[in-house]
């Protein structure tokens, strides 16, 4: 019976990394045709059984060009503030606790969302662009 569950586990794994295989295949085959359509400026091909279209994606996504240029008010601040330095920061800060903030800073990074707010907005925010990408639907 262990050699049974053992066979099957790898029979398991060898159709896992076959579908993992294939996947890839379907990948590579829609971004083969995505090209194909982009470098001749098509829109759809129809053949007899399938119509393969170039169609825009339902959202936006950021692209970082340059991710120093991206003022503050566009990044998201991740922070682990101890409670002493919460109290300093609530009563106005000072230069000292100033610092102290600037120090306990884990992690900035751009905010998406306030960028593709200040975009929609037609504000330019150096450092980034909002784009468009494209999919492949078959039907």
């Amino acid at each position: 019976m262990e050699a049974r569950a053992a066979y099957y586990r790898g029979q398991a794994n060898r159709l896992t990394d076959r579908a993992r295989s294939a996947e890839s295949k379907v990948d590579r085959t829609k971004n083969m045709v995505l090209y194909y359509l982009k470098a001749r400026n098509l829109r759809k091909i129809e053949g007899q059984e399938f119509t393969l279209r170039l169609q825009k994606n339902s959202q936006d996504f950021l692209v970082v060009l340059d991710e120093p240029q991206i003022p503050l008010i566009f990044r998201d601040i991740e922070t682990k503030i101890p409670g002493h330095l919460w109290e300093a920061l609530l009563s106005y800060l000072s230069d000292e606790a100033r610092r102290e903030l600037n120090a306990c800073v884990r992690q900035m990074k751009p905010s998406a969302d306030a960028i593709k707010r200040a975009a929609a907005d037609q504000e330019e925010v150096p450092g980034a662009a909002i784009q468009r990408g494209v999919h492949l639907r078959v039907a």
